[in-house]
């Protein structure tokens, strides 16, 4: 989840974290068929000197304080079961204090291992898709959240991946009160299964690959996460099947009488125009300042002039991560610039299959809202030339919203709440997961903090979990 870098620092200019006891309150309910003793949650953020910091939660009271990351203080010593944290009416009650970009993690059998690197004292999450991850067998998700003067900002998200539903309500927030999912993760899975099964074209096969399964001796399967694009297009990683990162590229596995995705877009501009509309970083009224952008032939540039006095050019990829994953390699651009705008607003468009659009369209929150209708359809006769992952996870109502793309927030579809005031209690629910984890093996040997890939035989995993 981002908020605006504007309102960011502005926010801790004014004071942002500078609140005597306020606090966040979260109530958490566990609903997963998984007892207390075996889910378990830890949070991680950035605190008022933008460190990162893992919050101690009280067990009495549930007031939490984040105390930056070090040998002294790791996310074992900050992870918690939700038989340890005190309870209100039956359901888990959190007191958390102001931080930003908060992400609390969940995970049944086994706390999260987010180790430290203690050359830039970040806190490394865990990478679903590498199975060298100690955390690559435990079935975990996780939600984001913001917290300054300005308001409290919370969602679900499966920008990296899905492993977990989990639903979040907070009947003060201004827009959405209700996000995230509310059916079983079996229900979930299977339904992302049959679209990629009934998708037309010949990229299913592709899109399976974003399905990481485990298979126990005697031969049960369990889909231990469904991977985004984006995070699964990455090479090198001892066995993995990575993403085909051409896959807006390639004009021979995917493309449309000779041309890729890619291709067709960037022919249609050389004789037609892009507007994306700046205004934000102009602060000026929306429609006010544009940049207009036409690709050049001779370099093959998309090369945009704006009214702010901005040239920005936009050479043709040859991947399609930027565009899946956001600001990487070309698309990579200092916040509050035109630059960062136009490569949001031009992955945005694509990986939905809005591109390419009329001469008069001017790309902007407002005109997804007004397009929103047309998401993800075919937009060549032959060719599925869109994000299929987040077409799936997106196929199950407005009222189940979730990021699946890191600028989901522009195309108006993350489903953040935020609640502009003093906040009021936001309800973590973790939903049912159908005993969905009978097949997982046991990798970590908590009392040593070692990976240890211990496989179960078939009588202990029917118990593992549930």
């Amino acid at each position: 989840m981002k908020i605006n870098q504007f309102q960011k620092y502005i926010s801790i200019a004014l004071g942002t974290f500078s609140v005597a006891n306020a606090y966040f309150p979260i109530e958490i309910k566990n609903e997963s068929g998984i007892s207390d003793e075996n889910t378990f949650v830890v949070i991680k953020a950035l605190n008022q000197f933008d460190e990162d910091c893992f919050m101690e939660l009280n067990k009495q009271t549930g007031e939490g304080v984040c105390l930056s990351a070090s040998n002294d203080f790791n996310s074992f010593d900050a992870s918690y079961s939700l038989a340890e944290l005190p309870k209100n009416n039956g359901n888990i009650l959190l007191k958390l204090p102001q931080v930003s970009s908060g992400r609390i993690y969940f995970s049944y059998k086994h706390p999260m291992d987010l180790p430290i690197d203690f050359n830039s004292g970040k806190i490394i999450d865990a990478d679903g898709f590498k199975p060298r991850d100690s955390n690559y067998y435990t079935l975990y998700d996780k939600i984001e959240f913001t917290y300054n003067d300005l308001g409290t900002w919370m969602n679900p998200t499966a920008v990296d991946n899905f492993g977990l539903p989990i639903r979040v309500e907070q009947p003060t927030s201004a827009v959405y009160q209700k996000t995230g999912f509310s059916l079983t993760r079996n229900y979930i899975l299977n339904n992302i299964q049959s679209l990629i099964e009934q998708d037309n074209g010949n990229t299913t096969d592709e899109w399976q690959k974003l399905f990481l399964n485990y298979q126990s001796d005697n031969g049960v399967n369990t889909i231990l996460r469904f991977m985004s694009p984006g995070k699964a297009m990455v090479q090198n990683i001892p066995n993995t099947d990575p993403f085909d990162e051409t896959f807006f590229t390639n004009s021979i596995l995917y493309g449309n009488n000779g041309k890729s995705y890619i291709d067709e877009i960037w022919d249609y501009y050389q004789t037609h125009t892009l507007k994306i509309d700046i205004s934000e970083i102009t602060h000026t009224p929306r429609g006010t300042s544009i940049c207009t952008g036409q690709v050049d032939s001779e370099t093959n540039n998309f090369i945009f002039t704006c009214d702010n006095g901005e040239n920005v050019a936009i050479p043709k990829q040859t991947s399609s991560l930027p565009f899946f994953a956001g600001a990487v390699g070309d698309f990579d651009a200092q916040n509050g610039t035109a630059k960062a705008v136009i490569v949001r607003e031009l992955s945005a468009a694509t990986v939905v299959g809005l591109l390419p659009a009329p001469s008069n369209a001017v790309l902007s929150r407002y005109y997804f809202e007004e397009h929103k209708d047309v998401y993800y359809q075919n937009n060549t006769p032959t060719a599925q030339h869109y994000d299929l992952y987040g077409k799936a996870l997106h196929g199950f109502g407005a009222n189940q919203l979730t990021y699946t793309f890191a600028y989901d927030d522009a195309l108006a579809q993350d489903g953040t709440l935020h609640d502009p005031g003093t906040p009021g209690k936001a309800t973590i629910t973790l939903v049912n997961i159908n005993k969905a984890c009978n097949a997982l093996p046991d990798v970590f040997d908590q009392d040593n903090h070692q990976y240890t890939c211990l496989l179960y035989t078939s009588d202990a995993a029917d118990d593992l979990l549930c």
